[in-house]
C-alpha cells in the first residue's frame, strides 16, 4: 500500500529526507485524479464547491512535497499499526468509480456506509494518542560532536512524540474522506463534526512540530577561532628550525576529522532527526580568524550575525518539512467548519521587528504619519544594516593568520533579503506590508 523505501541502516543525511515526508503517498495522487474525473461524468457534481476543492489540492499538493521516515526496528510494527485504521478507507476509495457508475444506483443507506467507513477511519488518527507516538529506543535522534544529541525528553513511560509516518496516512485518511463525501453525498460535508476533530488534531500537531525545531549550539568567541604564533613568536622560521604557528578552532561538528563541518549553524526538527545545517567557513568566512585582534564591536557584531544565521536555519527547516503545507491545510478545514484561520504571523516568516531584535539595530526617529506594523518596513532599516555590517567580519578588515584581511564588500540590494532570503515586496497603501 505504500511506496516508503527501506531506510534501515541509513544515516543521517539519508534519514533528513523527511523534507519530502508525504512524498511516499504520490500514488494516492493518481488514485485520487482518476475519482475526479468520474465526477466530470455525475450530472450536477460542478467545480461550485471550491472549499472542499481547494482541501483536496493542498493535501495531493503535500504528498508530492514530503517523505516519509521511520526507524528500521520499529518500522514495520507501526506501518501494520497505522495501516489497519487506514485499510478500510482506502478500499471504499478504489471502489468508488465502480460505485458511482453502478446501476442502479447505490442506495443512500450504502451511500452513507461508505461514507460512515471513512470517517471511522479520521477519527483513528484523531481520537488516539498512541497512533501518534512511539518507543524513543527505537527511534533515531540527531547527533554530532558539535551539538551532541539533539532528542525529546520520553515520559515515564519512554514514549515520544513520533509522526514521520502518522502524519502522511493521517492527510491521506483525510483526502479519502473529502473525496467519498463529494462523490457520494456532498450535502453531508457540512453536517460533520469528525472535520472538528481533524482541526483539533492537526493543530496539535502542527504546534509540536513547529515546538520540535531546535537550533543548535552557538559558539562562544574562544570556540570561533585563534592564531597561535611559532614557539619564538614567528609565523615561520626557516626551516626545521622554529615551529610553525597554527590555527585553532573548536567550532566543529566532529573535532577528530571524518565529515567535519567547520563553523556549523544549523537547526533540528528533534522528532525526526530532520536537520538543516550550514557552514560559516563556506558559505561567508573562508579563513581563519583571530578573534584576540577583533574590538569588542567586531566580535558581539560577528556573534550575533551566527545567531540570526541559525534562527534562518530553523525557518528554513519548517519548511523543508513541509509544515507551510499542513498549515494551510489546517486553516482550509477551519473554513469548512465555519472557523476563522489563524491570523498569526507563520513560523517562516520574518518580521522586521525581529531582525532589528535579534542584530541589536538603533533606529534613527522616525515621524512620518502611518500605522505601525510589523509587516510595514521601518525607515532607515537599510542604512542601519549596512552600519552594523561594516563593522563586522568578514564585511569588516581584520586581522587573520598574522596578516590584514580586506573587508568583504557589501551585496548589492536590499540586505534585509541578503540576511534573511525573504524578498521586499510594496507595502500596502494601509502602511501594512504583503510580505
Amino acid at each position: 500500500m505504500s511506496n516508503l523505501g527501506d531506510i534501515a541502516g541509513e544515516n543521517a543525511k539519508a534519514m533528513n529526507k523527511v523534507g519530502g515526508m508525504l512524498g511516499l503517498l504520490a500514488d494516492i495522487s493518481g488514485a485520487i485524479g482518476s475519482v475526479q474525473l468520474t465526477y466530470d461524468e455525475v450530472q450536477g457534481l460542478t467545480g461550485s464547491d471550491l472549499g472542499l476543492q481547494d482541501v483536496l489540492n493542498a493535501i495531493q499538493t503535500a504528498f508530492s512535497q514530503l517523505e516519509g521516515q521511520i526507524a528500521a526496528s520499529d518500522k514495520l510494527q507501526r506501518m501494520r499499526d497505522v495501516d489497519m485504521g487506514i485499510n478500510p478507507a482506502v478500499a471504499v476509495l478504489e471502489q468508488l468509480p465502480a460505485i458511482m457508475k453502478s446501476t442502479p444506483p447505490p442506495s443512500q443507506d450504502f451511500k452513507l456506509t461508505q461514507i460512515q467507513t471513512c470517517l471511522e477511519s479520521v477519527l483513528f488518527f484523531t481520537d488516539y494518542d498512541d497512533k501518534w507516538q512511539a518507543a524513543k529506543a527505537d527511534l533515531p535522534y540527531y547527533s554530532d560532536g558539535w551539538s551532541g544529541t539533539l532528542a525529546p525528553q520520553a515520559g515515564s513511560d519512554d514514549l515520544v512524540f513520533n509522526y514521520t509516518y502518522t502524519l502522511p496516512q493521517f492527510l491521506r485518511a483525510i483526502s479519502i474522506l473529502l473525496t467519498t463525501i463529494r462523490a457520494l453525498e456532498p450535502k453531508s460535508l457540512q453536517s460533520s463534526e469528525v472535520f472538528t476533530h481533524c482541526v483539533n488534531r492537526l493543530a496539535t500537531v502542527h504546534q509540536t512540530i513547529t515546538s520540535g525545531i531546535v537550533g543548535a549550539r552557538m559558539p562562544r568567541v574562544s570556540d570561533v577561532g585563534f592564531y597561535s604564533p611559532g614557539s619564538d613568536g614567528y609565523d615561520v622560521g626557516p626551516q626545521g628550525s622554529q615551529p610553525q604557528g597554527y590555527f585553532s578552532t573548536n567550532w566543529t561538528t566532529n573535532p577528530g576529522g571524518g565529515d567535519a563541518v567547520l563553523n556549523p549553524y544549523e537547526a533540528v526538527e528533534i522528532y525526526s532527526e530532520s536537520n538543516n545545517v550550514g557552514s560559516y567557513a563556506t558559505d561567508f568566512f573562508p579563513y581563519g580568524v583571530d578573534l584576540t585582534t577583533w574590538g569588542t564591536t567586531s566580535a558581539n557584531n560577528f556573534m550575533a550575525l551566527i545567531g540570526l544565521r541559525i534562527t534562518k536555519q530553523m525557518k528554513s527547516l519548517y519548511v523543508q518539512i513541509g509544515m507551510p503545507t499542513v498549515l494551510t491545510l489546517l486553516n482550509q478545514l477551519r473554513q469548512l467548519i465555519g472557523q476563522p484561520p489563524s491570523t498569526d504571523a507563520p513560523y517562516s516568516a520574518w518580521p522586521f521587528s525581529e531582525v532589528i531584535a535579534m542584530l541589536g539595530l538603533t533606529l534613527a526617529p522616525h515621524h512620518g504619519i502611518g500605522i505601525s506594523s510589523p509587516w510595514s518596513e521601518p525607515p532607515g532599516l537599510e542604512p542601519a544594516l549596512k552600519d552594523f555590517l561594516s563593522y563586522t567580519p568578514p564585511y569588516a578588515g581584520f586581522y587573520s593568520m598574522g596578516q590584514p584581511i580586506d573587508p568583504i564588500p557589501l551585496p548589492s540590494g536590499s540586505l534585509y533579503t541578503f540576511l534573511t532570503g525573504v524578498n521586499l515586496r510594496p507595502v500596502a497603501r494601509q502602511g501594512v506590508g504583503t510580505h
